[in-house]
């Protein structure tokens, strides 16, 4: 778990360099599904706090959403995956550039 955090926290650094370098461009990174269903667990007598995994498979959490530039609102609130599919679709058939 710790090498997949590092490797997301180096993928968004370049994601925020290339956003820097390229204002007009559209980032949206997200998942498609929360694995493991990590919890905290505590135990209030010696104040402890551990972890365990509710589920070995996908699980029902919502995942995030973190979008900059151009269009970033409409991704705002909740969506199902295949929303966000339409919004980006929406989006660029709106751009011109696009063939």
């Amino acid at each position: 778990m710790v090498a997949g955090l590092e490797a997301i926290t180096a993928t968004v650094a370049r994601l925020r360099e290339f956003a820097s370098a390229n204002p007009d461009a559209l980032l949206v990174f997200t998942a498609d599904h929360e694995t493991g269903g990590l919890a905290l667990s505590g135990n209030r007598s010696n104040d402890a706090v551990g972890t365990l995994w509710s589920s070995a498979d996908h699980a029902g959490s919502v995942v995030p959403i973190l979008t900059t530039g151009p269009g970033a609102h409409r991704f705002g609130g909740i969506h199902s995956n295949q929303e966000i599919g339409r919004i980006l679709l929406s989006l660029t058939s709106q751009n011109p550039a696009t063939p």
